[in-house]
């Protein structure tokens, strides 16, 4: 009959009256500044202008997952780790959906995290570990036996 189903899962759960929207355009295209990702969009989705509440910002207080995961290292100041774990919730909260690049920066922070703030290392393997699982299902079996390995599971 035509018809096409299509299952959401809520990461952190779907609120009564919240809006659920579904990409059709690759996950690089989503990390772009807000003109080069209407533009990107246009051109992949024949002219479709998107109006998702993302698009309708003018982007200036998107932060960059590159700026995040940007030159991590062992030896990474704690007022810049925090700032680091400030800038990826700011992330989360303009693109609220689960990313295999955010999953990466998640799992980059959290190493770098592990011996100067343990818990929120343990907290960014989980959240790196639920995202790569929603992302890559079955594909990502061999990411999260890295991430397991690492929570010491």
């Amino acid at each position: 009959d035509g018809l096409r189903e299509v299952r959401v899962i809520g990461f952190k759960g779907i609120s009564e009256n919240e809006e659920v929207t579904v990409s059709y355009v690759p996950e690089e295209l989503l990390l772009q500044p807000t003109t080069a990702r209407s533009r990107g969009i246009r051109e992949l989705r024949q002219g479709y202008l998107c109006r998702c509440t993302r698009c309708k910002l003018d982007g200036s207080d998107v932060p960059e997952l590159a700026a995040v995961g940007e030159k991590l290292r062992h030896d990474l100041a704690m007022e810049d780790l925090n700032g680091r774990l400030q800038l990826l919730q700011r992330l989360d909260v303009s693109l609220p959906l689960a990313m295999a690049s955010k999953a990466r920066v998640r799992f980059k922070l959290a190493q770098v995290a592990e011996k100067s703030m343990p818990q929120e290392a343990i907290q960014l393997y989980q959240l790196a570990l639920d995202e790569t699982d929603i992302v890559l299902g079955q594909k990502g079996l061999r990411n999260a036996s890295n991430i397991k390995r690492r929570l010491g599971q």
